[in-house]
C-alpha cells in the first residue's frame, strides 16, 4: 500500500487557504476545516489598488 501524505488545515481564512493551496501543490491531500459551516466573509481581505 502506498503512503499518502495528508494535511489538515484548521481555519479557512487567508492564511489557511494559502497553506492549503501550497500543500496541495506540493502533492498532499488537504482537508480544510472552519468553524463557520457557511463560509461567510467577515470583511477581511487583501485589496490592491492602482
Amino acid at each position: 500500500m502506498a503512503d499518502r501524505r495528508k494535511a489538515l488545515v484548521i481555519g479557512g481564512g487567508v492564511a489557511g487557504m494559502s497553506a492549503a493551496i501550497s500543500l496541495r501543490e506540493a502533492g498532499l491531500e488537504v482537508h480544510v476545516c472552519d468553524q463557520d459551516p457557511h463560509w461567510r466573509v467577515y470583511g477581511a481581505g487583501i485589496t490592491i489598488t492602482s
